[in-house]
């Protein structure tokens, strides 16, 4: 299913968003950022942008799409 994320999302959006840079940064021999260093990122894409969460039947997150106001961004 997939759905617009809500603020008591944020966790597991962060989760997400962490791995996705994580793979990135680690394909170009990148060392990511603490999780914490992210937390803002996420808030901030949260509460100003649309985010829509993919999430199994049984509701874990799976996957997140992030829209961007900025130049139609996609991350997905």
């Amino acid at each position: 299913m997939v759905r617009e994320a809500r603020k008591e999302d944020l966790e597991s959006l962060l989760d997400l968003y962490l791995g996705f840079y994580s793979e990135l940064l680690s394909r170009q021999g990148v060392r990511p950022h603490d999780k914490e260093e992210y937390w803002e990122n996420v808030k901030r894409f949260l509460s100003c942008d649309k985010v829509f969460l993919a999430e199994t039947s049984s509701g874990e997150a799976v996957g997140f799409i992030w829209v961007s106001g900025c130049e139609g961004w996609l991350l997905a």
